[in-house]
């Protein structure tokens, strides 16, 4: 679940920067 999220973070995100992870938590509650 961990690696899906943070792959898909990057791709939506393509940067990869700190405020990615608080985007992946995010993006991760709303999908459920």
């Amino acid at each position: 679940m961990t690696a899906a999220a943070e792959a898909a973070n990057r791709s939506m995100d393509g940067r990869g920067s700190p405020r990615a992870r608080h985007s992946r938590r995010r993006l991760s509650a709303a999908r459920g």
